[in-house]
């Protein structure tokens, strides 16, 4: 059965309580659980396949009674657009992409091969794949006809395509993927597919401030923090423009009371914004404010964040709280009406972890947009590990309850109302019983050396409620008659959280504990006691009542990182919903005490929780390793995850950083990204002694079809027929383009490798079954590259050069990251304080650097960015070797020499593909390149295989790099 839709039982047997996560974040999800009547994983075998997309998300119900029935939804409940997209994007992705421009040939297989910064997830592939082969195929743009019609449909006649990924799973990286497939191309191309002009639209302002790294001349882009573009396509991102507001921004002025926002109403079901006072700014006066800062008429192309938000309003909704919705939804979605209207309208994007219609409360069930083409869910998040997993209770000892009692505490418990000196049951004892298990963390990360505290998060229904509980748990000054003297200081009643000394003599002096609104990401007015009680917490933070709102929402967006105002806050409460695009990862623990009317909301709360602390935590199998937030009072889980969990402490945090006054240890690099070929003075010809046996099949992209309905007879589609001279004359020009001197010489290189070509075919040592194959992935990447190395000068012999990097050398003077990684080593011979190692065998050769006289300086090649190019399976890829030393010589002399070093347990094919790719390429070409200065040489490669040698070979290669320092005096 086919692997998209799911198939058959995987062999190992495996339990989801304490081994939930199946899937390596960075590959396709290859297994899923089964879920019970439930809803719930059952304890068996999981899947072997991908989860089919769901049309609808299903309720996990928290009976008590288990069952083992499987629950299946049927064909009809699954989103059949999305599972077709998605399994012809996997065959598009196995075909090594074909069929696209080739910047953007480039750009997928720099994100593929793991040659970002930081490595993408698969999830942030998947999505910006899906979003290409949509666009640029001739297969996928017939299924974006499909996602065009049902566009047009629910959104007035424009197309939108949503793109669904799990809160943690990374929409900003993918944001910023599409900013750089779209520029890159439009400065190529004359097509309307693609623009130089970008508008993200943000709920609020959290999330606004984030996207601020969309821009590439911020100082923290997520372009040169990711390393989402090769270096040198970098310089054309920077004239392109990205704006960045809030919806509430296409909201139109009341010119007489300024700013203001007045005679706001919802008209009909069209969703169309009207105005009573006449005296407000008309649509092409509100688009120029608003659009002010991009230039030109060029078609927007638009990234809705959180799109669930815009939608054609006019559907049934739940009470006040869908009348609201809609609200924000006419404002947000006459904005892109506005834009079509204006002719500046391109792409729409919408992102968000939940793009759904919320139907009635009858059925409480939450449809997808039907415009979604990429759909990453939550569970799917789960089992591969790039979320927390939300563990709720699934049981107690209560008597005659059909459901846990801590998962529905709002419905179970009475009187509603919270008193700040008395907490209603059975939600005080929950509270309670969270908050010990909130201590047991708090120390267990105090062992764990983690630089700010976990946060404890409760949702209250109400105002009155949100401020009683947080007046009961952090603590209080009763207001005093008498302005000369300060009123009483009353401490809170959970120690950890409270802002009150436990002596009552004052306020600590750092905020524990915060009370938010959502209201604090919105130009809405804050009133009545909430306001006081900003006004108080902004007093606290030294700044003005004015200020109040911004100063507490700077704390609030800082919680959990360090040497930031809210590093040490441990509690948040909050009103109805915390602040949308909140991505602090440190989240321990949830306590609702609020109506859940839908599952969608469930999710979406609980989503504030699974951010991941740790990025580099895995088990032996490359698995992230699970992370776990308890919750309770939210009637949502997927995993059967009953009573207390065991605490697990995140692994402790190291900084790894330059020291200053090192620089005597500072390691340099040659920044290659790839390598070319120079010629004799005349010309090259082919050597027939570097000619290796190739086999030239079909790979991925078949050469015949058979196509048919369900009866009669069948009819044969083939690869269009190419001729064996121009398949040669392509192959020629794509192996002419591999020496340095090709654009020089343009036709006699390219006469001169027609001949290499047609006699690398002839050779008898190459098995080509269809010359039309040479001009179709992988071969059109793969047999140029051989022909080119096989080639030699015709009077002189032809060398190696390196194509270098817009900074030609870096060095190690400027590094700090933090890491988990618990096989560190303090350095004594490294610009760097540590060397953190992914195995003890890493550590050991570490150690033995600093031990080794002939070592003058050296450094651990982790997160600093630096990687070597090399091709394995006809793909050009990067590799980041373990460890750099510098030998003898100091950068002052011409004699230094480095050792390259790699750590490889057990060698395999693709170590032995990076190891020769290092002697045979990179060396050579660092050696011969005129941007090498005389100092950075000279190398020398070892592997390191056994642990119980691993000295003996250190020895070995410090006396290769002696002979070569002799040879070449």
């Amino acid at each position: 059965m086919d692997s998209t839709l799911g198939g058959t039982e995987a062999a190992v047997s495996v339990d989801p309580v304490n081994a939930p996560v199946l899937n390596n974040p960075y590959q396709a999800p290859s297994k899923y659980w089964r879920l019970d009547r439930n809803l719930r994983a059952i304890d068996a075998d999981p899947i072997r396949g991908r989860r089919p997309s769901l049309a609808l998300l299903p309720v996990p119900r928290g009976r008590k009674t288990t069952t083992n029935l499987e629950f299946d939804l049927g064909n009809a409940e699954h989103n059949q657009l999305v599972n077709a997209i998605r399994y012809e994007v996997g065959r598009w992705r196995s075909a090594f992409y074909p069929d696209v421009t080739g910047i953007t040939k480039q750009l997928l297989e720099w994100w593929s091969d793991g040659r970002t910064r930081h490595k993408l997830f698969f999830a942030q592939r998947e999505a910006i794949e899906t979003v290409i082969f949509l666009t640029e195929t001739r297969d996928g743009r017939s299924l974006a006809k499909r996602v065009a019609e049902a566009s047009k449909l629910h959104n007035d006649g424009i197309i939108r395509w949503a793109i669904k990924m799990a809160t943690g799973t990374g929409k900003t990286v993918v944001m910023g993927m599409i900013i750089a497939w779209q520029a890159l191309n439009a400065q190529r191309s004359r097509s309307n597919r693609y623009s130089r002009s970008f508008l993200a639209i943000a709920p609020g302002h959290t999330v606004r401030e984030r996207l601020q790294v969309l821009r590439p001349s911020n100082d923290q882009n997520i372009f040169d923090d990711f390393g989402l573009v090769p270096a040198r396509f970098r310089p054309e991102l920077s004239g392109i423009q990205v704006a960045v507001v809030n919806f509430q921004a296409f909201q139109r002025r009341d010119l007489l009371a300024g700013s203001s926002v007045v005679g706001k109403k919802l008209l009909g079901t069209g969703g169309v914004i009207g105005n009573s006072s006449e005296a407000t700014e008309d649509a092409a006066a509100m688009f120029e404010r608003v659009l002010r800062g991009l230039r030109g008429n060029d078609r927007l192309v638009v990234l809705n964040d959180e799109a669930h938000h815009c939608y054609l309003p006019g559907v049934e909704r739940e009470g006040a709280l869908g009348i609201e919705d809609d609200k924000v939804a006419a404002i947000w979605f006459n904005a892109i009406r506005g834009l079509r209207t204006q002719r500046r309208l391109g792409p729409v994007y919408d992102l968000s972890a939940t793009p759904m219609f919320i139907s009635t409360a009858g059925r409480k069930r939450a449809t997808l947009f039907p415009w979604t083409v990429s759909d990453f869910p939550l569970l799917d998040a789960i089992e591969s590990g790039l979320v927390k997993i939300p563990r709720l209770p699934v049981d107690d000892d209560a008597p005659d309850e059909e459901e846990a009692v801590n998962r529905e505490l709002y419905r179970r418990t009475t009187p509603k109302k919270v008193r700040s000196d008395r907490i209603p049951e059975p939600f005080g004892a929950a509270m309670r019983a969270l908050y010990d298990d909130y201590v047991e963390h708090f120390e267990a990360w105090q062992v764990s050396n983690m630089p700010t505290p976990p946060v404890f998060i409760i949702v209250a229904n109400s105002i009155p409620n949100a401020r009683a509980i947080y007046r009961n748990i952090a603590g209080y000054q009763i207001q005093s008659p008498s302005e000369e003297e300060p009123g009483e200081f009353v401490p809170g009643a959970l120690p950890l959280f409270s802002n009150v000394r436990e002596d009552g003599t004052g306020y600590n002096g750092k905020l524990r504990t915060l009370l938010v609104h959502s209201k604090l990401d919105s130009d809405d007015e804050i009133t009545g006691q909430l306001a006081d009680e900003i006004r108080d917490l902004a007093r606290r933070l030294g700044r003005q009542p004015s200020d109040s709102k911004s100063a507490v929402r700077e704390v609030l967006n800082t919680v959990g990182r360090k040497g930031q105002p809210g590093e040490q806050v441990r509690c948040v409460v909050s009103v109805s919903m915390l602040t949308e695009g909140w991505d602090t990862r440190t989240v321990t623990h949830v306590l609702g005490y609020r109506a859940f009317g839908t599952q969608l909301l469930c999710e979406q709360v609980t989503g504030r929780a699974l951010r991941r602390v740790n990025f580099d935590s895995f088990d032996d199998d490359g698995k992230f390793t699970p992370e776990y937030a308890e919750v309770f009072g939210v009637p949502f889980d997927f995993m059967p995850t009953s009573g207390k969990g065991k605490v697990v402490p995140p692994a402790e945090r190291f900084v790894v950083e330059s020291i200053p006054g090192r620089s005597w240890a500072r390691i340099a690099f040659p920044n290659l990204t790839g390598y070319l070929i120079e010629p004799g003075s005349e010309g090259v010809r082919l050597d027939p002694n570097q000619i290796k046996p190739h086999s030239i099949r079909v790979e991925g992209t078949p050469t015949v079809t058979w196509v048919g309905g369900v009866i009669g007879s069948l009819d044969e589609v083939t690869m269009p027929l190419v001729r064996r001279q121009t398949a040669v004359f392509k192959t020629a020009e794509a192996a002419a383009a591999q020496f340095a001197d090709g654009q020089n010489r343009r036709q006699a290189m390219f006469a001169d490798m027609v001949r290499a070509t047609s006699e690398w075919l002839s050779s008898g040592l190459i098995d080509c079954e269809d010359h039309a194959l040479l001009t179709h992935p992988p071969h059109d990447h793969a047999v140029p590259a051989m022909i080119a190395a096989a080639c030699t000068g015709r009077n002189s012999a032809s060398r190696l050069v390196g194509e270098f990097d817009s900074k030609d050398i870096s060095d190690t003077e400027s590094v700090q990251f933090e890491t988990s990684l618990k096989h560190t080593h303090i350095t004594s011979k490294s610009e760097l304080n540590l060397a953190a190692c992914h195995t003890q065998f890493e550590k050991h050769v570490a150690e033995f650097l600093d031990q080794h006289e002939d070592v003058r300086a050296w450094v651990r090649n982790f997160q600093i960015g630096w990687t070597v190019p090399y091709v394995f399976a006809s793909a050009q890829r990067e590799y980041e070797p373990d460890f750099v030393a510098r030998l003898f010589g100091d950068y002052e002399q011409d004699d230094c020499i480095h050792l390259l070093i790699e750590v490889k347990g057990v060698p395999d094919e693709q170590s032995d593909a990076k190891s020769r790719y290092v002697r045979e390429w990179w060396i050579p070409a660092v050696a011969n390149s005129p941007q090498t200065p005389n100092w950075l040489r000279k190398w020398v490669f070892v592997q390191i295989d056994d642990p119980d040698s691993a000295w003996r070979q250190l020895d070995w290669a410090v006396q290769d790099a002696y002979h070569l320092i002799r040879q070449s005096k």
